[in-house]
């Protein structure tokens, strides 16, 4: 029996066994998408496991060599099938020709060679396929003949999913598999959120099926940046970088955009269908339904910020300006009754602000020119190890800048509105050292007046009521909150001392990691003594990893909350060295609080 007539009988046997299938063609090729009546009929959600491939659904995506594109490849056809479509049956092939786009030479079960192969033991054939170069070649690899099918197993699928991503605590072979394949299955669906730059090559009917598709990719987000365990290695230059599976197979998929899986989730950052369910003004907390997608852009900060990544146009910038300008009452950073709660579009809009200051071509960015000239080591670099829970102790070294309006200025965009874009001012690149050291700067360091104005402790709060009102409230016990102090120095065109505390929060959208942190800074004269008139204070946002820091400041004789007062934003990042070249021990910072704030 030839190869031909082998492989009509087994398209046969399939057409009859196959009872509902829909064909979907190459909507979810990486390139340019077109309608297809068919597609939703196909399009299901992948089970609540943001990680699983437990559904009913059973399908692999696959690559083509020959056309560039990506198909689905389903199991339910009643169309009449293709050269592809046999690769997933459960019978094994004797005999056939190889599959369009694979690197698989099929022999004669008749010839020397094939009678030789057939005997090969398992292991041989499960290092033949793990040496093999896609996963669709793998799959393919199982139709040589039976003793090939059954040495492809779970623990092949195993192996190639520890090449591609972290590993998973507790996960056995059969989890890595149904993982693995669900990855693959998101990653390599063509997935826009800046559905508005596509204007009518995207039909209604495309975007029903973009909003399942954007929801699995965020899933796949989350779940990639909950597992990821990236740590630091050394480059060819000498430098320190974070390497990681899961780290590297974020880059890749928001950055590289010659890759035909690249998502635009960092180029689309206030410019997706999510922003259109809130006003410009509103306070978008991590409480709210559809804010996973700010939350997932918020935490990959450290990436979108360095200068050999996500380097599209920064969008909306004249929006974002007027968000970090605004007081907070308007966009208070936290929200809840004890600040529990994230404003995480209004630090998105802060990062996005200095997205555009640091990145965008001279003349445009005021800190584009210097930030393209810092050394490596010096740029933001993401989380090392897995994110973890509660409260942490910072690294030592930061980079930071804040920015600031004229006081004619702050007053005509916070009467105005959204509108025109003002210049912005600031200092250069700030480098700052924190020092946690509780014997040296225990907790009782933290001076009550300090609390007053800057609270420091959310839970911390009056339970006087109004005369003549009594509350119907029961009263709950307050958690225990564990909350860090620290200490340290600030050099930039002035020298300044700060002191501050750092708390952990809860989950925001699933995801741990999340401290809230307080700062006061001094500026002492130029005789190092102590000037009243130059204290600030910040309030911030330590995104998960404890890499970012983005937030608000202000003068400490004025209210936030109110239009008069001068505040703006900032944004820190967490170093490998110091950008002076020399390491402080913090001491001066202890001299100054000794002699000046609590003598």
């Amino acid at each position: 029996m030839g190869p031909t007539t082998a492989r009509s009988r087994i398209l046969d046997r399939s057409s009859k066994r196959s009872a509902a299938q829909v064909e979907v063609n190459s909507y979810f090729s990486a390139s340019k998408p077109y309608a297809r009546r068919s597609c939703a009929k196909r399009i299901k959600t992948y089970n609540e496991d943001t990680d699983s491939d437990s559904g009913t659904s059973d399908c692999i995506i696959v690559s083509t060599p020959v056309s560039s594109s990506f198909s689905l490849i389903s199991h339910e056809s009643k169309t009449t099938m293709k050269d592809h479509d046999f690769m997933d049956m459960d019978e094994p092939v004797s005999v056939c020709k190889p599959l369009r786009g694979t690197n698989i030479d099929v022999l004669s079960e008749d010839s020397t060679g094939g009678k030789l192969f057939k005997k090969l033991p398992y292991e041989l054939h499960q290092a033949i396929a793990e040496h093999l170069p896609t996963d669709r070649d793998v799959h393919n690899y199982r139709f040589i003949c039976r003793r090939a099918k059954e040495s492809v197993d779970s623990t092949v699928w195993r192996k190639r999913f520890l090449q591609t991503f972290d590993p998973i605590t507790g996960a056995d072979s059969r989890d890595y598999f149904k993982k693995y394949r669900y990855r693959c299955e998101v990653s390599e669906s063509w997935t826009a959120f800046d559905m508005k730059s596509m204007g009518t090559k995207i039909t209604h009917e495309m975007r029903h099926i973009q909003l399942v598709l954007q929801d699995n990719k965020l899933k796949l987000f989350k779940t990639l940046i909950c597992e990821s365990n990236a740590r630091e290695a050394i480059d060819q230059n000498g430098f320190k970088v974070v390497d990681g599976l899961n780290m590297n197979f974020i880059r890749n998929l928001i950055s590289n955009k010659a890759d035909q899986r690249f998502v635009d989730l960092i180029d689309s950052v206030l410019c997706t269908n999510f922003d259109d369910n809130f006003g410009n003004d509103d306070i978008v907390s991590t409480k709210l339904n559809n804010t996973l997608i700010f939350v997932v852009q918020l935490i990959l900060t450290p990436i979108s910020l360095h200068p050999d990544f996500c380097n599209a146009k920064v969008s909306h910038f004249d929006l974002s300006q007027h968000q970090v300008y605004t007081t907070a009452k308007s966009q208070p950073i936290f929200v809840g009754r004890f600040r529990q709660d994230i404003n995480v579009r209004w630090l998105l809009h802060t990062v996005n602000f200095f997205k555009f200051h640091l990145k965008a071509g001279v003349g445009e960015g005021i800190l584009s020119d210097a930030y393209n000239n810092l050394p490596p080591y010096l740029y933001p670099q993401p989380w090392v190890g897995p994110i973890r829970s509660g409260t942490h102790i910072l690294g030592k070294n930061w980079k930071g800048v804040h920015n600031f309006l004229e006081d004619e200025d702050l007053h005509e965009l916070r009467s105005n509105g959204i509108g025109g874009i003002y210049c912005d001012h600031g200092e250069t690149f700030q480098d700052l050292e924190i020092c946690f050291d509780d014997e040296k700067f225990p907790a009782q360091n933290w001076l009550e007046n300090w609390e007053e104005f800057l609270p420091s402790n959310p839970f911390q709060f009056s339970r006087s009521l109004p005369s003549g009102r009594r509350s119907s409230r029961i009263k709950t016990a307050l958690p225990n909150l564990d909350i860090k102090t620290f200490y340290g120095t600030s050099k930039c065109t002035k020298k300044a001392y700060f002191y501050g505390r750092i708390h952990a929060m809860p989950q925001q959208q699933g995801i741990i990691g999340f401290q809230r942190i307080v700062v006061l800074k001094y500026y002492p004269t130029e005789s190092g003594e102590f000037d009243f008139e130059q204290v600030y204070c910040y309030e911030g946002c330590v995104l998960p990893g404890n890499k970012v820091i983005a937030g608000r400041w202000w003068h400490q004789l004025g209210d936030p909350k109110v239009n008069t007062t001068q505040s703006g934003p900032f944004i820190w990042w967490n170093v490998d060295q110091n950008g002076l070249g020399t390491e402080g021990t913090g001491d001066e910072a202890l001299d100054f609080y000794t002699e000046y704030l609590n003598p």
